[in-house]
């Protein structure tokens, strides 16, 4: 009895310095994420709860959301572990994401969408309402420049004096 007072009297002193309470506290949440069963969860396996989460909340991207990652995403990072992508990762995710744009397999807005996916779902997987999704500490993507963008297409259209023109010349068939 007189060793328990001891042991607890020596517990208080240790935890009044931080020392002792820091270690174990450091300690507890390593073991917690240890034991976390996401924390094993790849990226592919992270998405599909998200993407369940994001149709639930009636989001209408879901469907072109899906596609992306399917397309763009998946193929070049959903075999890593969520809690292991690196900010290196993401960067050379945007590098070839550039690559695809300059050699024209891509459109640059397509790949600024594609980007912008990507960091929602890092921001999601450490600061998502939903407490499950949760599962870093940090957003990877955070101050990683994206894409570049291109030029913007410009739109042709006719003016109301140029379509009546069009219509009523002989010369254009009705058939086109």
């Amino acid at each position: 009895e007189r060793a328990d007072l001891y042991v607890l009297a020596v517990q208080e002193r240790e935890d009044e310095t931080g020392e002792l309470l820091a270690k174990r506290k450091q300690r507890q949440a390593d073991e917690a994420k240890q034991n976390d069963p996401r924390s094993g969860e790849t990226v592919k396996l992270w998405t599909d709860r998200w993407i369940i989460t994001r149709r639930a909340r009636g989001l209408r991207s879901v469907a072109t959301d899906e596609q992306r990652l399917s397309t763009h995403v998946l193929p070049r990072l959903g075999a890593l572990l969520v809690t292991k992508v690196t900010r290196a990762d993401l960067e050379t995710f945007v590098e070839h994401l550039d690559g695809r744009v300059q050699a024209k397999a891509l459109s640059w807005k397509t790949a600024g969408h594609v980007w912008g996916l990507v960091t929602k779902m890092m921001a999601d997987a450490c600061g998502a309402k939903q407490r499950d999704l949760r599962i870093r500490e940090d957003d990877p993507a955070h101050g990683v420049h994206g894409p570049d963008r291109g030029v913007r297409k410009g739109k042709p259209y006719l003016y109301p004096s140029e379509l009546l023109s069009l219509v009523s010349c002989e010369d254009v068939p009705l058939k086109w």
